[in-house]
C-alpha cells in the first residue's frame, strides 16, 4: 500500500490541510505588501509579465514541444529556462498580448526533471514555472472540457502524459479506459510541482457511477495512486479542482496507463560521483535492483535518474545528492545507534511510524537534526523528539519554522550522558511512500544568506535595495562580504560587509541612464571565514506568495502556514524609466571620526517631470550619528547631506542610503558603507 494520503476519502471527506490560519493567511500577504514597499518609485505601475500556465508543462528528450503559455502583459516576452539541454527556437505572440506560442527543444542528453521557465519584458519579470523533461510522450487537451463532451478514452498499453487546465468554475475533465480483471494502472498528478494553482482531486468510478477511489493532495504534495482492478469493465477517471475552482492558471499534468509506478526506493541517494544500488518498490516494474551513477559535477539537490526497465521503457527516480555519505536505516523499527557524524541516514516508515537511534553526548555539546520529508518527495508529517536516557521527552519539534510540515532541531546536551532521536510521522501511518532522510551533525560555526523575493527589477536610471539576511548558526560570529555577482550589462552592483554582531545589509543595484532593456540570471553570494578556510553561500530566490486554490480556506483553528518554494533562477531585469530624478552614484565607502561630520555632496539629474523640490534623507545609520539635509530647491540640481557622529559614537560598519522625495514618489541612491572609528 502507498502512504496514508493516498488513501480514498468519501464524497464529503473534510481536509483539515486545506486550512491555514488568519494570522498565517496575513502574513503571508503582509510579505507582499513588504515587497511593494520596497518597488521603486512607480515599478508598482508598470505591469510584469504574469505566466498564467503552460500547456504542455513538458516535453520529451530529443523533441521540440510546441507549448502554450497563457498570462497577462506578454507583449514583447523573452523565453528564460533554467539548466542545460533546453533552449527556446521560436516565440510566437496572439495580439492581445496575453499568450504565447514557443518551441522549445530538448536535447537527448538533457538533464531529467523539472527546469524553471521565466518571462521579462520592458516591465519586469515574471512569476515562475515549471516545464518538465520527462520520458513519455504528451497528450495535450487543447479545448477545456465541458460536461456534453464524452470522456476522453485512454489506451493504457502506453503511458501517456495527460495535460490539462480546468479553466472555469467546477469544471473537470474526464478520462475513460477500459480494464481487465486484475490490471493495474498508475495514475500520478503534477499541480504543485509543475507550481501550478490547481490543488488536484482525482476519482475513479465504476460505469455505473459507484466511487472506486477519491484522492485528494495533501499538504504541499500532488494525488498519486495505484490501482488494482477486481472486475473487467469500463472506468472513468475524473480530475476536478478541491474546491471547485477554475481559471487559465489551473493547469495539470497526469501520468496515467499500465506502466512502471515507483511508490519507495532505498538509498534516496549519495554523493556527487558515486554509484547507488537502488532497491525499488512499486508496481509493474520490470527491474527491482538497479545501479545509478551520479554525476560528478551534479549539484547539491534532486537529480532526476532514469531507471531502464526493458529496452523499450524506463522510469524516473528523484535522487538526492548531498556531500555527506549516506547510511540506509531500512525499513525495520529496530533501535540503531547514530553513525558517525556529519552523516544522511536513509530509512522508511514501512513497518511503524517511528524510529529511533540512540548517541552519547557530552554535556553542552550541540547537534543538528534535519527531518526531509516533503522536501524530498515523501508524505510523512515529520516530527523529532530527543528523549534522555531514562525515556523522557527534553526536546520535540514538529512544524519548523519556514519548512510547513517539516522538522528541524538543534540539541545541547544538557549534560553528559546517553540520549536517543526519534522521528517520527504524525499522522503514524505506513508505507513505501513514507519515507525520510535524516541528516544529524555537529553544531559547527557557520551562517546562510536569505532574500524576500524571486525577481528583482531595476528601471533605467533608478536603483533598486535589496535586505539580505544572515542567519548565524553554531556560533559563527565573522564578517561577510556580501555580492552580486551576473547583473545586465550597464547595471552597477554595490554590495558591501555584514560586520560582527550584525545580521543583515541592504545591497543595491543601479541602472544607468541610457542601459539597454535586458534581463540576466544573478547570484547573490556571501563570502567568509569559518575555521579560517572561505566558506561561500548563496541567497536562493524566495518565491512571493501567490495562493493556491487550498489556501482560499482559512480556520483560526489550525495555524499551518504553507512554505515558499525556493528557486534557481534568480532574473533581475532593466526596465522602462520610471523614477522623475536620478542620483549621481555617491561614494562607495566613507569614514567618520567619533566627535566629527562629514558632508557628501548630492547631485541629481532631473526629467522633465521631476522639477519640483526634494527632500532628503538617509536610512541605516548606526547608532549616535546625526544627519542634517535640506531640500534640494525645485529646478536645482545639487545639495548636501552631512553626517555628525557623537564623540562616544562606538565603532561601527553600517550601509546607509540616500533617499529623495520627489512629489509622491521615492528615489533611491547606490549604498554607501559608512566606517566609524577614529
Amino acid at each position: 500500500m502507498l502512504c496514508n494520503f493516498n488513501k480514498s476519502f468519501g464524497h464529503n471527506a473534510h481536509k483539515l490541510h486545506s486550512f491555514i490560519s488568519i494570522a498565517g493567511f496575513w502574513g503571508q500577504i503582509s510579505s507582499v505588501v513588504i515587497a511593494l514597499l520596497l518597488l521603486p518609485a512607480g515599478a508598482a505601475l508598470a505591469q510584469a509579465p504574469e505566466i498564467g500556465g503552460l500547456l504542455p508543462a513538458g516535453g520529451l528528450r530529443g523533441e521540440v514541444t510546441r507549448v502554450r503559455i497563457d498570462g497577462k502583459s506578454l507583449a514583447g516576452a523573452k523565453v528564460h529556462l533554467s539548466g542545460g539541454g533546453v533552449s527556446v527556437k521560436s516565440v510566437e505572440i496572439t495580439p492581445d498580448g496575453n499568450r504565447l506560442s514557443v518551441a522549445i527543444a530538448v536535447d537527448s542528453s538533457a538533464q531529467l526533471g523539472p527546469h524553471e521557465v521565466r518571462l521579462t519584458t520592458s516591465k519586469g519579470v515574471s512569476n515562475g514555472s515549471r516545464f518538465w523533461v520527462d520520458l513519455y510522450p504528451n497528450k495535450v487537451l487543447e479545448t477545456p472540457m465541458t460536461e456534453a463532451m464524452p470522456p476522453i478514452e485512454l489506451d493504457g498499453s502506453k503511458p501517456v502524459v495527460l495535460n490539462g487546465r480546468i479553466a472555469v468554475k467546477s469544471g473537470r475533465d474526464r478520462f475513460a479506459l477500459t480494464a481487465a480483471a486484475g490490471d493495474t494502472w498508475a495514475f500520478d498528478s503534477f499541480a504543485n510541482r509543475i507550481r501550478s494553482r490547481f490543488d488536484p482531486v482525482l476519482e475513479l468510478r465504476d460505469a455505473t457511477g459507484v466511487s472506486m477511489k477519491l484522492v485528494q493532495s495533501t499538504w504541499e504534495s500532488d494525488p498519486r495512486f495505484v490501482y488494482r482492478f477486481a472486475k473487467a469493465g469500463r472506468y472513468i477517471l475524473s480530475v476536478r479542482d478541491s474546491e471547485y475552482n477554475g481559471s487559465p492558471n489551473y493547469t495539470y499534468r497526469l501520468l496515467a496507463g499500465r506502466m512502471g509506478f515507483v511508490s519507495g526506493f532505498s538509498p534516496r541517494g549519495d554523493r556527487p560521483g558515486h554509484s547507488v544500488q537502488l532497491a525499488l518498490e512499486g508496481t509493474n516494474l520490470g527491474v527491482r535492483q538497479a545501479a545509478i551513477s551520479i554525476p560528478s559535477d551534479a549539484k547539491p539537490g534532486i537529480f532526476w535518474a532514469e531507471v531502464k526497465q526493458d529496452a523499450a521503457s524506463s522510469i524516473m527516480v528523484p535522487l538526492l545528492v548531498e556531500d555527506v555519505g549516506v547510511i540506509s536505516a531500512g525499513a525495520g523499527d529496530a533501535v540503531q545507534p547514530l553513525p558517525p557524524l556529519p552523516a544522511a541516514i536513509d530509512g522508511t516508515f514501512a513497518i511503524a511510524p517511528r524510529r529511533r537511534f540512540t548517541f552519547h553526548a557530552a554535556a553542552k555539546s550541540g547537534y543538528i537534526f534535519d527531518l526531509l520529508g516533503r522536501r524530498i518527495g515523501s508524505r510523512i508529517d515529520g516530527q523529532i523528539r530527543i528523549l534522555n536516557a531514562s525515556g523522557k521527552e527534553i526536546a520535540l519539534v514538529d512544524d519548523a519554522p519556514g519548512l510547513g510540515k517539516e522538522a528541524r532541531l538543534e540539541f545541547a546536551a544538557p549534560a553528559d550522558g546517553d540520549y536517543t532521536v526519534e522521528v517520527s510521522d504524525v499522522e503514524e501511518m505506513t508505507g513505501p511512500e513514507c519515507f525520510y532522510r535524516l541528516e544529524a551533525s555537529h553544531v559547527t560555526p557557520n551562517y546562510r544568506l536569505s532574500i524576500e523575493t524571486d525577481r528583482l527589477a531595476v528601471p533605467v536610471g533608478g536603483t533598486i535595495a535589496i535586505p539580505v539576511t544572515l542567519e548565524r548558526s553554531g556560533g559563527f560570529a565573522e564578517a561577510v562580504e556580501v555580492k552580486v555577482e551576473g547583473v545586465p550589462v550597464g547595471v552597477i552592483a554595490r554590495g558591501g560587509t555584514i560586520p560582527a554582531g550584525k545580521t543583515a545589509i541592504e545591497v543595491t543595484l543601479t541602472a544607468a541612464p541610457g542601459t539597454a532593456i535586458s534581463a540576466s540570471g544573478v547570484h547573490i553570494v556571501g563570502v567568509g571565514s569559518i575555521a579560517g578556510k572561505q566558506m561561500v553561500r548563496e541567497a536562493p530566490g524566495w518565491e512571493r506568495y501567490e495562493h493556491r486554490s487550498v489556501d482560499l480556506l482559512l480556520s483560526v483553528e489550525y495555524t499551518y502556514v504553507r512554505p515558499h518554494n525556493l528557486w534557481d533562477m534568480l532574473m533581475v531585469g532593466v526596465t522602462d524609466r520610471t523614477d522623475a530624478i536620478t542620483f549621481t552614484p555617491p561614494p562607495m565607502a566613507l569614514t567618520l571620526a567619533p566627535g566629527a561630520s562629514i558632508e557628501i555632496p548630492i547631485h541629481v539629474d532631473r526629467q522633465a517631470n521631476g522639477q519640483k523640490e526634494i527632500t532628503l534623507e538617509l536610512r541605516g545609520l548606526p547608532a549616535k550619528v546625526t544627519v542634517k539635509a535640506k531640500p534640494i530647491p525645485a529646478g536645482q540640481t545639487e545639495g548636501k547631506i552631512i553626517l555628525t557622529a557623537a564623540p562616544d559614537t562606538a565603532p561601527d560598519l553600517s550601509t546607509i542610503l540616500v533617499v529623495g522625495h520627489h512629489e509622491n514618489s521615492n528615489t533611491l541612491a547606490p549604498s554607501i558603507q559608512l566606517s566609524v572609528h577614529k
